[in-house]
């Protein structure tokens, strides 16, 4: 492992992973935070290779964690183009920037789940995406990656959000739990999560030893919404939570993948670290916001 001093920039440094990472690798590196708003550090409202070139420049960058994304399913459904430029176009000004100012740069691309579909708990060749979504950020990765020097991370990941007006999946679950309001929670979608806390973490091994290759990163077992929500409920010592227990709707506009399990053995062998406990990830996810007040 090395004991460098890092440079990293983190593109989409003020949304939800962005803002947990930012405050987590801050300990051990300097990070260099970019965003849209006019109050962000590096202030980029149209990224592209030029100006991408100029702040890896200014900033001495030699590393670059790429968090820019199109997330809303139904948004990239409708406004497919916008997808595709967020997913896809910006990964390739990226690695276009990177080509041509240092190739020796550091370049981590966060993924996601959603390029899978199907009955597997998924190895990372066997991509299916079934949305716009899936597929843009399928291309995006084809479009960022390089034989060196680049990690293509595909995650799902869950804990508290630190961005205002902007709420988490487990947000919305705690938030009905403290409320008593009843949600629908799915029972035939399935997804393999892990915490915030435990990502970021992986994220600095990846840096630190600068681990190329694509590598999914998940909890050790597959499980459906729904259980994932009885595991938070469990932990919060809510015998009955208001859950309603539903299957996806069958008329739905959007196609959503019903499987996005994850096999995670390829990175851990890597890292040499051992499998994600998803119970143990939902316990520490709730003490790190509530002082062990869970």
């Amino acid at each position: 492992m090395t004991a460098n001093v890092e440079n990293i920039l983190i593109l989409g440094a003020y949304g939800r992973l962005g803002e947990d990472l930012s405050l987590f690798l801050d300990k051990f590196h300097n990070v260099i935070r970019h965003g849209r708003n006019e109050d962000a550090q590096v202030y980029l409202p149209d990224v592209t290779a030029h100006s991408l070139k100029q702040t890896l420049s200014e900033f001495k960058i030699t590393a670059i964690i790429n968090l820019i994304a199109m997330t809303d399913v139904n948004k990239c459904e409708s406004m497919p183009c916008d997808a595709f430029i967020s997913n896809a176009i910006i990964p390739q000004y990226i690695r276009a920037a990177v080509s041509q100012f240092d190739s020796k740069i550091f370049v981590l691309h966060i993924s996601t789940d959603q390029i899978y579909s199907g009955q597997d708990i998924h190895e990372e060749h066997q991509v299916n995406p079934c949305n716009v979504y899936g597929v843009s950020k399928l291309a995006g990765e084809q479009l960022i990656n390089a034989p060196t020097n680049t990690c293509i991370l595909r995650t799902n990941y869950f804990g508290f959000s630190r961005v205002y007006n902007r709420s988490s999946f487990l947000d919305w679950i705690v938030t009905s739990i403290k409320e008593n309001q009843e949600i629908s929670i799915y029972q035939d979608v399935f997804f393999t999560p892990l915490g915030s806390n435990t990502l970021c973490s992986t994220i600095l091994m990846i840096i630190n030893n600068r681990t190329s290759g694509i590598y999914n990163f998940g909890s050790n077992r597959s499980i459906s919404k729904a259980d994932f929500a009885k595991i938070v409920a469990h932990v919060m010592a809510i015998k009955d939570p208001p859950f309603i227990v539903a299957e996806y709707p069958k008329n739905s506009s959007v196609n959503r993948p019903r499987n996005m399990s994850m096999n995670s053995e390829k990175i851990l062998a890597r890292l040499s670290i051992e499998p994600v406990n998803i119970e143990r990830e939902v316990i520490h996810e709730l003490r790190m916001i509530n002082g062990n007040n869970t």
